[in-house]
């Protein structure tokens, strides 16, 4: 914005950005008309938008009230999911918090964080609503999941929460809640990788995997025992390689037992008081996130086996691998040295780790169409080995074989 007097002389004060928390002001020198012009801040022609602004005066040194569009604010029910949606109409949505003194905790849900299905990203900017201006809280965050924002309420009255698309145009879904302590109401969460009885599971933890946890879910009965493992890092068989923690809940959110990282030697055990889903959320102690671990349930005390597919030397057998996850093989020494070989179907390529028989880790390859790889030249003829199977970001089908040949066998 730049600011001219009625001769077209610029007005010092008046220039540059002009911003919500700090006004301009200056002192006029005679009277007369003000000029104001206003434009975008970045004039290069790939990021020129268009949009609608609100822009207000006074001789005070307060915010006039009226320039928060809280009209058709939609009162939020404490420790009560909200559904909101950003349409190509509703650019923005606004919500209230009617409250007495003291401190409240607002999260909410949306493409990049969460447990539900939300398919926008959204910022967030809360105001507290006095009898002279609105004064923002906080502005324009983009997460509040893992921690919560806070509104603190001096005296009984109204918070304003503004809600809008974290980037311009975008239109979707999102969630939002409140409550009066720092505990998040529960979410049933949608997206859950389904575990099967006795069964382990592999999971990868990303950088950027969702709020850095995995859930997990598996259908209950009334009046079972459960029991839970988990395999990682610290504690397991050798194929886990970051620490992971876990927690289980019920379809209440009810917690059947407390985030723990140990439940290889010993499992974590519960009760069901209904049928139903249960679901488990894992969660990483590493800074970085990188890394597999595995977690698998039973009714019975007994850790599950872990299994892997056998390979038949000269035989070709069928993969299948989904994104963060592995495939595990595994196959008998005949020789001191082997070739595998792979026909990749719908994938790109993919990587496979070798562990020996006692899962110590023996080396890392990568496969694509093009021939075999040679694993090592010093197996031990006899004995077991191992073959993590992962993609890069990608599921779909492949094929492995494994000989002493650098001859694929004929399928």
């Amino acid at each position: 914005m730049n600011g001219y007097s009625n001769n077209g002389s610029s007005i010092s004060d008046i220039k540059d950005n002009v911003e919500w928390t700090n006004s301009r002001y200056f002192t006029a020198s005679e009277t007369g008309k003000i000029f104001l012009q206003v434009a975008i801040v970045n004039t290069a022609i790939e990021t020129r938008r268009t949009g609608t602004f609100g822009i207000v005066y006074n001789t005070g040194s307060q915010k006039p009230m009226g320039t928060l569009n809280t009209a058709a604010a939609v009162p939020l029910t404490i420790d009560e999911w909200q559904d909101g949606e950003i349409t190509s109409s509703d650019k923005e949505i606004w919500y209230s918090i009617n409250g007495s003194a003291g401190s409240y905790y607002i999260w909410w849900d949306d493409l990049s964080q969460g447990v539900s299905d939300s398919t926008i990203d959204v910022i967030v900017t809360a105001y507290i609503s006095s009898e002279y201006n609105e004064n923002s809280i906080f502005s324009n965050e983009d997460s509040a999941w893992k921690p919560s924002r806070t509104i603190k309420l001096n005296s009984t009255g109204v918070a304003y929460i503004r809600v809008a698309p974290k980037y311009h145009g975008q239109t979707g879904t999102f969630k939002i809640t409140y409550a009066s302590s720092n505990a998040r109401p529960w979410l049933t969460p949608i997206k859950t990788i389904m575990l099967t009885e006795d069964k382990w599971t592999d999971s990868l933890m990303r950088k950027d995997t969702r709020n850095g946890e995995v859930w997990y879910s598996f259908n209950a009965v009334n009046g079972s025992t459960y029991n839970v493992w988990l395999n990682d890092y610290a504690e397991g068989n050798g194929t886990g390689t970051s620490n992971a923690e876990f927690a289980a809940f019920d379809g209440n959110g009810t917690a059947l037992f407390p985030v723990t990282e140990n439940a290889w030697n010993s499992p974590q055990s519960f009760s069901s008081t209904s049928n139903g889903k249960i679901y488990i959320m894992a969660i990483t102690s590493e800074s970085n996130y990188l890394g597999y671990f595995a977690v698998s349930y039973s009714k019975s005390s007994t850790r599950p086996a872990f299994t892997a597919i056998e390979l038949t030397q000269g035989k070709w057998s069928n993969g299948n691998v989904q994104p963060d996850s592995r495939q595990w093989f595994k196959f008998t020494a005949t020789s001191e040295s082997h070739v595998l070989h792979v026909i990749c179907e719908s994938m790109n390529g993919l990587y496979f780790y070798l562990y020996d028989k006692d899962f110590k880790f023996d080396g890392i390859g990568r496969g694509t169409n093009t021939g075999g790889y040679s694993l090592n030249n010093y197996f031990t003829i006899g004995d077991v080995y191992y073959l993590a199977v992962l993609s890069d970001y990608q599921n779909g089908t492949f094929k492995l074989a494994f000989n002493t040949s650098g001859t694929a066998p004929a399928q």
